[in-house]
This record gives structure tokens, C-alpha cells and sequence, in this order.
């Protein structure tokens, strides 16, 4: 269990290493503060809280809802019929 949290941290830490290099080139490009996905600038106070982000509110939000369903379990549909082990009355 300990190997798993340390693992999932040095996940999580090389995730972040990699938003903030990421933002570092978008510095050096100019296009820092500028959403990647809707090209609108990103406010400053997002960026004052989360210097890394990438996406403005918006566009994270609709990032973040694909991919919770993206992990969430699909279930697949059943067609409606007879049991096959329900005796037929």
C-alpha cells in the first residue's frame, strides 16, 4: 500500500514537472496565457492560482469531464428478452 501512494505520487509530481515545463515553452513562444484549445486568453487570476495552466475555466472543465468518462466503467447496453434461465410460464 505504501508502494502505491509513492508511486502515485511521483506520478502526480512528474505530471506536474511536465504542465510547468510545458508553460515555460509557452513563455519563451509567446503564448503563454492563452488557452490551448479555445485561443482565448486565459484570466489572470486562473493563472495567478494555477501559473501552469493551460486552458482557460471553460475549456478545462470539458478536459476534465472527458476524462472522467474516458475512466468511468462502460455499460453495455442488454437488448430486452426472454431470460434464458426464466421458465416459460
Amino acid at each position: 500500500m505504501r508502494e502505491d501512494l509513492a508511486v502515485l505520487d511521483r506520478n502526480q509530481a512528474a505530471e506536474l514537472l511536465r504542465q510547468v515545463r510545458a508553460a515555460l515553452d509557452r513563455i519563451e513562444d509567446g503564448s503563454y496565457g492563452i488557452c490551448l484549445s479555445c485561443e482565448d486568453e486565459i484570466p489572470p487570476r486562473r493563472l495567478e492560482a494555477v501559473p501552469w495552466a493551460a486552458y482557460c475555466i471553460q475549456c478545462q472543465e470539458a478536459f476534465d469531464q472527458q476524462q472522467t468518462e474516458r475512466r468511468a466503467p462502460r455499460l453495455e447496453s442488454v437488448e430486452e428478452g426472454p431470460s434464458p434461465w426464466r421458465r416459460a410460464a
